[in-house]
Protein backbone atom coordinates (compact mmCIF):
# COMPACT_ATOMS: atom_id res chain seq x y z
CA UNK A 1 0.00 0.00 0.00
CA UNK A 2 1.18 3.63 -0.92
CA UNK A 3 1.72 5.80 2.06
CA UNK A 4 0.59 9.09 0.97
CA UNK A 5 1.63 12.46 2.95
CA UNK A 6 -1.53 14.39 2.74
CA UNK A 7 0.37 17.08 5.38
CA UNK A 8 3.07 18.32 3.41
CA UNK A 9 1.23 19.22 0.47
CA UNK A 10 1.21 22.99 -0.32
CA UNK A 11 -2.19 24.13 -1.85
CA UNK A 12 -4.26 26.64 -1.37
CA UNK A 13 -7.67 26.70 0.31
CA UNK A 14 -10.01 25.47 -2.09
CA UNK A 15 -12.52 27.97 -3.80
CA UNK A 16 -16.41 27.13 -4.16
CA UNK A 17 -16.94 27.54 -8.02
CA UNK A 18 -20.60 25.74 -7.92
CA UNK A 19 -23.56 26.02 -4.81
CA UNK A 20 -24.44 22.94 -2.46
CA UNK A 21 -27.62 20.81 -4.53
CA UNK A 22 -29.48 18.10 -3.04
CA UNK A 23 -30.58 15.00 -5.40
CA UNK A 24 -32.09 11.45 -5.45
CA UNK A 25 -29.45 8.87 -6.55
CA UNK A 26 -31.20 5.97 -8.79
CA UNK A 27 -31.83 4.04 -5.46
CA UNK A 28 -34.00 7.11 -3.91
CA UNK A 29 -31.65 7.87 -1.20
CA UNK A 30 -30.96 11.58 -0.50
CA UNK A 31 -27.46 12.65 -2.05
CA UNK A 32 -25.64 16.26 -1.51
CA UNK A 33 -24.10 17.09 -4.52
CA UNK A 34 -20.66 19.09 -3.08
CA UNK A 35 -19.58 21.74 -4.97
CA UNK A 36 -15.87 21.71 -7.33
CA UNK A 37 -13.12 21.85 -5.68
CA UNK A 38 -9.77 23.62 -6.75
CA UNK A 39 -6.48 23.40 -5.24
CA UNK A 40 -3.34 24.43 -6.42
CA UNK A 41 0.30 22.24 -5.50
CA UNK A 42 3.58 23.26 -5.73
CA UNK A 43 4.61 19.53 -5.24
CA UNK A 44 3.97 16.23 -4.55
CA UNK A 45 4.44 13.90 -1.90
CA UNK A 46 3.98 9.73 -2.44
CA UNK A 47 5.17 8.18 0.58
CA UNK A 48 9.59 8.93 0.06
CA UNK A 49 9.13 10.47 -3.32
CA UNK A 50 9.03 13.89 -3.45
CA UNK A 51 8.38 15.72 -6.91
CA UNK A 52 8.65 19.05 -7.09
CA UNK A 53 6.21 21.21 -9.82
CA UNK A 54 8.19 23.59 -12.03
CA UNK A 55 4.81 25.51 -11.82
CA UNK A 56 2.19 25.28 -9.62
CA UNK A 57 -0.63 22.69 -10.51
CA UNK A 58 -4.50 23.04 -10.03
CA UNK A 59 -6.36 20.44 -10.21
CA UNK A 60 -10.23 20.52 -10.46
CA UNK A 61 -12.30 17.96 -8.96
CA UNK A 62 -15.94 17.52 -10.42
CA UNK A 63 -18.42 15.27 -7.95
CA UNK A 64 -20.45 12.29 -9.26
CA UNK A 65 -18.92 12.27 -12.57
CA UNK A 66 -19.17 8.41 -12.39
CA UNK A 67 -22.74 8.49 -10.65
CA UNK A 68 -20.73 7.26 -7.16
CA UNK A 69 -17.33 8.86 -7.94
CA UNK A 70 -16.13 12.22 -9.29
CA UNK A 71 -12.65 12.95 -11.06
CA UNK A 72 -10.00 14.79 -10.39
CA UNK A 73 -8.40 16.92 -13.70
CA UNK A 74 -5.66 19.48 -14.11
CA UNK A 75 -6.80 22.58 -15.58
CA UNK A 76 -5.26 23.55 -18.98
CA UNK A 77 -3.27 26.43 -17.97
CA UNK A 78 -1.35 24.57 -14.98
CA UNK A 79 1.96 22.40 -15.19
CA UNK A 80 0.41 19.39 -16.62
CA UNK A 81 2.12 17.35 -18.83
CA UNK A 82 1.59 17.81 -22.38
CA UNK A 83 0.15 14.52 -24.32
CA UNK A 84 -0.78 13.11 -20.45
CA UNK A 85 -4.24 12.54 -19.72
CA UNK A 86 -3.99 11.87 -15.74
CA UNK A 87 -7.51 11.91 -14.75
CA UNK A 88 -8.09 10.84 -10.45
CA UNK A 89 -11.38 9.26 -9.29
CA UNK A 90 -12.91 9.38 -5.84
CA UNK A 91 -15.65 9.93 -3.35
CA UNK A 92 -13.84 13.71 -2.64
CA UNK A 93 -11.02 15.27 -3.45
CA UNK A 94 -8.49 13.48 -1.02
CA UNK A 95 -9.33 10.52 -2.35
CA UNK A 96 -9.17 11.02 -6.28
CA UNK A 97 -6.00 13.11 -5.49
CA UNK A 98 -4.32 9.85 -4.14
CA UNK A 99 -5.44 7.93 -6.70
CA UNK A 100 -4.44 11.10 -9.75
CA UNK A 101 -0.70 11.46 -7.52
CA UNK A 102 -0.49 7.08 -7.54
CA UNK A 103 -1.01 7.18 -11.41
CA UNK A 104 1.55 9.90 -12.06
CA UNK A 105 3.79 7.79 -9.15
CA UNK A 106 3.78 5.48 -11.24
CA UNK A 107 4.38 6.89 -15.19
CA UNK A 108 7.23 9.09 -13.63
CA UNK A 109 8.90 6.18 -11.81
CA UNK A 110 8.41 3.74 -14.75
CA UNK A 111 9.95 6.55 -16.82
CA UNK A 112 13.11 6.96 -14.60
CA UNK A 113 13.71 3.15 -14.53
CA UNK A 114 14.42 2.97 -18.22
CA UNK A 115 17.95 4.20 -20.00
CA UNK A 116 17.52 6.58 -22.82
CA UNK A 117 18.11 3.62 -25.92
CA UNK A 118 15.33 1.16 -23.91
CA UNK A 119 12.83 4.22 -24.29
CA UNK A 120 10.44 4.26 -27.52
CA UNK A 121 9.92 7.47 -29.20
CA UNK A 122 6.36 8.12 -27.21
CA UNK A 123 8.08 7.31 -24.21
CA UNK A 124 10.98 9.54 -24.92
CA UNK A 125 8.31 12.72 -25.21
CA UNK A 126 6.65 11.44 -22.24
CA UNK A 127 9.71 12.25 -20.60
CA UNK A 128 10.52 15.39 -22.29
CA UNK A 129 7.10 16.27 -20.89
CA UNK A 130 7.57 14.90 -17.44
CA UNK A 131 11.00 16.98 -16.87
CA UNK A 132 9.23 20.49 -17.67
CA UNK A 133 6.89 19.57 -15.30
CA UNK A 134 8.85 17.97 -12.26
CA UNK A 135 12.56 19.20 -11.15
CA UNK A 136 14.13 15.64 -11.63
CA UNK A 137 17.42 16.93 -10.83
CA UNK A 138 15.95 17.72 -6.96
CA UNK A 139 13.86 14.80 -6.91
CA UNK A 140 17.39 12.75 -7.27
CA UNK A 141 19.31 15.05 -4.99
CA UNK A 142 16.22 14.77 -1.94
CA UNK A 143 14.92 10.78 -2.52
CA UNK A 144 17.28 8.70 -0.36
CA UNK A 145 18.41 5.24 -1.84
CA UNK A 146 17.97 1.75 -0.46
CA UNK A 147 20.26 -0.52 -0.90
CA UNK A 148 20.84 -3.88 0.36
CA UNK A 149 24.36 -4.23 2.76
CA UNK A 150 26.27 -7.06 4.66
CA UNK A 151 28.48 -6.38 7.65
CA UNK A 152 29.37 -7.76 10.70
CA UNK A 153 29.58 -5.90 14.25
CA UNK A 154 32.68 -4.25 15.23
CA UNK A 155 31.71 -2.68 18.23
CA UNK A 156 29.44 -3.94 20.88
CA UNK A 157 30.98 -2.30 24.11
CA UNK A 158 29.14 -0.46 26.55
CA UNK A 159 26.57 -0.65 22.58
CA UNK A 160 26.66 -1.47 19.21
CA UNK A 161 27.68 1.20 17.34
CA UNK A 162 30.48 0.67 14.74
CA UNK A 163 29.90 -1.79 11.75
CA UNK A 164 32.22 -3.42 9.22
CA UNK A 165 30.32 -3.48 5.76
CA UNK A 166 31.68 -6.22 3.29
CA UNK A 167 33.26 -3.62 1.25
CA UNK A 168 35.63 -2.64 3.79
CA UNK A 169 34.00 0.31 4.83
CA UNK A 170 33.85 1.21 8.68
CA UNK A 171 30.79 3.03 9.61
CA UNK A 172 29.29 4.66 13.09
CA UNK A 173 26.29 4.65 13.43
CA UNK A 174 23.41 5.52 16.39
CA UNK A 175 20.73 3.11 17.58
CA UNK A 176 18.36 5.54 16.97
CA UNK A 177 19.24 4.90 13.17
CA UNK A 178 18.70 0.86 13.80
CA UNK A 179 16.15 -1.37 14.15
CA UNK A 180 15.05 -2.47 18.21
CA UNK A 181 16.58 -5.76 17.99
CA UNK A 182 20.60 -3.87 16.73
CA UNK A 183 20.78 -3.41 20.65
CA UNK A 184 20.93 -6.97 20.86
CA UNK A 185 24.11 -7.80 18.67
CA UNK A 186 27.22 -8.76 20.17
CA UNK A 187 30.33 -8.09 18.60
CA UNK A 188 31.70 -9.93 15.62
CA UNK A 189 27.70 -10.57 14.72
CA UNK A 190 27.36 -10.97 11.25
CA UNK A 191 23.71 -9.32 9.57
CA UNK A 192 22.75 -8.12 6.35
CA UNK A 193 20.89 -4.82 5.94
CA UNK A 194 18.99 -2.71 4.00
CA UNK A 195 20.10 1.02 4.26
CA UNK A 196 18.69 4.32 3.60
CA UNK A 197 21.23 6.74 2.15
CA UNK A 198 21.65 10.38 1.11
CA UNK A 199 21.46 9.90 -2.59
CA UNK A 200 24.30 12.96 -2.87
CA UNK A 201 26.98 11.69 -0.23
CA UNK A 202 25.76 7.99 0.95
CA UNK A 203 25.61 9.25 4.39
CA UNK A 204 23.33 6.26 6.17
CA UNK A 205 20.09 8.19 7.62
CA UNK A 206 18.78 4.62 8.70
CA UNK A 207 18.45 1.26 8.34
CA UNK A 208 14.97 -0.05 7.76
CA UNK A 209 15.63 -3.81 8.43
CA UNK A 210 18.31 -6.27 9.71
CA UNK A 211 18.63 -9.95 9.93
CA UNK A 212 21.44 -12.13 11.55
CA UNK A 213 23.64 -14.23 9.44
CA UNK A 214 25.22 -17.53 10.39
CA UNK A 215 29.38 -16.68 10.62
CA UNK A 216 31.34 -17.71 7.07
CA UNK A 217 33.34 -20.61 6.91
CA UNK A 218 36.67 -20.98 7.00
CA UNK A 219 37.93 -22.86 3.62
CA UNK A 220 40.33 -25.38 4.36
CA UNK A 221 43.98 -25.99 2.86
CA UNK A 222 43.11 -29.13 1.13
CA UNK A 223 40.12 -27.19 -0.59
CA UNK A 224 42.55 -24.94 -2.48
CA UNK A 225 44.65 -28.11 -3.55
CA UNK A 226 41.43 -29.91 -5.44
CA UNK A 227 40.10 -26.43 -6.74
CA UNK A 228 41.80 -26.63 -10.46
CA UNK A 229 43.95 -23.76 -12.02
CA UNK A 230 44.20 -22.19 -15.71
CA UNK A 231 47.57 -24.45 -16.15
CA UNK A 232 45.65 -27.26 -15.28
CA UNK A 233 43.08 -26.36 -18.15
CA UNK A 234 43.29 -27.91 -21.75
CA UNK A 235 44.99 -26.23 -24.82
CA UNK A 236 42.13 -25.19 -27.02
CA UNK A 237 43.39 -23.49 -30.69
CA UNK A 238 41.25 -20.89 -32.01
CA UNK A 239 40.18 -23.51 -34.78
CA UNK A 240 39.04 -25.67 -32.78
CA UNK A 241 36.58 -22.99 -31.43
CA UNK A 242 33.13 -23.28 -33.33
Amino acid sequence: MIDFDTTSFGYARAAMVAPISRGYDIFGVTRHATSTLRKTFEEVRVGEARYRLRSPLTLTFYPFVLVDKGELIPEPDSAAPDGWSIIGTGVAFDDAFQDWSAKLHMIVQNLLAKRPWEMTQEEVRNMASMERMIDIPAYHRETPHSMRQIGTVARSRPIPDCILWEDGLVEHVKLYQMPPDFATFVNGQRFEAITVRDSMNGELQRVSYVGKLGRLKAVPPEQWEKTQTFLESPVVGWDEID
